[in-house]
């Protein structure tokens, strides 16, 4: 049996149990069954590989928060608030999800928060991340990794007049970065070669396969596990491989550091020193922290782009304020501008422009929560203890009540208040970098690094836009168009 089949077989499955439990409902609902069948089965059966959009579709018809199955799902804003600061210590992962999302090991994604572990590792990762020799190591990375590589590689393709995959070009820079700031070494992917990305290949299949797990029942991927069936053959495979290329890359770093030739404001170089004979806890610490680096970056960016292309305005605004900055640099003289981090620390609508493409497509953009003890929702849902919780970021970030009936639109003012700085209340609604004792700690270092992106191709490039299906996203836990984006770019002259 194909993967594409199981997937079908458990949606229907699933949406065998939503009937069930919605006709169970209905006498409270103004909603009749022939509403019901035509307005949400229906397209929910016939659209099952447009998750997303269905997924909304549902929750518009029958509430933000939805008890299925013994779980319960909700799009709730108040509700995810609650769940990830308010009541924070009833939050676990549950050892379930643990075993679900077994690729991040004992890493500070999976371990519960109320753990020695996960408080030890986070404040050891937040001082390191804060350590200023690192930051200023991370920006001049990321700047060069902008100068040396990208601007480089798209002078060619515009050259060359060739259509390129945007989002797996910036896949391909994000590996390039986050293992330069993680180990101090570049494995150069980002080339007009495009050399094969094997290890990005093996995290889309682990990617991939969690997706799988959450939507076939528990029993039948366990089986496929234990016989290394299908997708889950194909993930011990996947699992091997990155294991086997970070065991590699902190073997290397671990020789030249040995020898006092290593990069060593990196920031693995002081975990190395104090963690040298523990494998395990390095190998946890650097899949956790090239994943959080990596792959939701490039699904902001190509998102991001996609959203610029289709808003004239949009992007006429973006470039009035880099124009407004370069009016106060005359340093930048060169025919190609290249924007450091001091450069877009100011650039506000373009900060709201990336709050914007995220907030309607969130990298991440469904979670799961277990709750340790009974428990009342703010809007009145009551949790019982040991229920699976999942929360819709991408649903949440579309409900009309919050964002206004425009909320399906990409209007970056949305987000900047009368004195042209980012509205703090919505902020307060969007959960793209966690909330509470989970925020990312990286969040402002993605932010720069993303705003450099852009602004120096939106500068220096022209990006035209060939071919994409933005509905049509991959079965993977971080939000990536199935076809990527095909466009074609030409320097801009003068």
């Amino acid at each position: 049996m194909e993967l594409s089949q199981i997937l079908v077989y458990s949606f229907l499955l699933f949406v065998s149990m939503t009937l069930l439990w919605f006709f169970k409902r209905l006498k409270k609902s103004q909603l009749s069954k022939d509403q019901f069948i035509f307005k949400t089965l229906a397209p929910l059966i016939y659209n099952y590989h447009h998750v997303n959009e269905v997924t909304t579709t549902l929750f518009e018809t029958v509430g933000e928060t939805v008890p299925i199955g013994g779980k319960i799902f909700t799009c709730n804003p108040d509700n995810i608030e609650h769940i990830l600061r308010s009541n924070f210590s009833n939050d676990s992962k549950g050892a379930d999800f643990v075993e679900l999302v077994d690729i991040f090991g004992d890493g500070l994604f999976n371990i519960d928060s109320h753990l020695p572990q996960w408080q030890a590792e986070k404040r050891m990762l937040n001082y390191e991340l804060s350590f200023k020799d690192f930051k200023s190591f991370a920006a001049n990375v990321s700047l060069k990794e902008v100068e040396t590589a990208l601007v480089p590689v798209l002078q060619h393709l515009s050259k060359e007049k060739c259509v390129v995959d945007l989002q797996d070009l910036f896949l391909r820079f994000a590996y390039d970065n986050s293992f330069h700031m993680i180990f101090g070494i570049n494995p150069n992917l980002l080339s007009p070669s495009f050399p094969e990305n094997v290890f990005a290949e093996a995290i889309d299949v682990v990617m991939e396969t969690i997706k799988c797990r959450l939507i076939v029942p528990v029993t039948i991927w366990k089986l496929f596990r234990s016989l290394k069936l299908r997708w889950e053959g194909r993930y011990c495979k996947a699992v091997k491989l990155i294991d086997k290329t970070i065991h590699d890359v902190l073997t290397v770093k671990k020789k030249e550091m040995a020898k006092g030739v290593a990069t060593t404001n990196d920031l693995m170089s002081p975990f190395i020193r104090s963690q040298g004979e523990n494998d395990k806890f390095l190998r946890d610490m650097t899949f956790n922290a090239i994943f959080a680096a990596s792959d939701t970056t490039s699904s902001g960016l190509t998102w991001f782009f996609w959203l610029v292309s289709q808003s004239p305005t949009a992007k006429a605004n973006i470039l009035d304020e880099i124009d407004h900055v370069i009016s106060f640099d005359q340093s930048k003289t060169s025919k190609i501008k290249v924007f450091n981090q001091e450069d877009v620390k100011n650039m506000i609508y373009l900060h709201a422009a990336f709050c914007e493409s995220m907030r309607l497509f969130p990298p991440v953009y469904m979670n799961q929560r277990y709750a340790a003890k009974d428990d009342v929702l703010p809007d009145g849902s009551t949790v019982k203890a040991h229920t699976k919780v999942r929360t819709f970021l991408y649903v949440s970030g579309r409900i009309k009540r919050i964002w206004g009936e425009d909320s399906n639109e990409f209007k970056p003012e949305r987000w900047i208040n009368e004195d042209g700085k980012i509205r703090p209340e919505l902020m307060s609604k969007w959960f793209i970098f966690n909330v509470g004792p989970r925020s990312c700690m990286g969040r402002d270092m993605a932010f720069s690094n993303m705003k450099m992106v852009a602004a120096t191709i939106l500068y220096n490039f022209n990006v035209e836009v060939v071919e994409c299906d933005p509905t049509y996203t991959k079965q993977s836990m971080v939000l990536f168009m199935e076809n990527g984006l095909k466009v074609k770019t030409s320097e801009k002259i003068g």
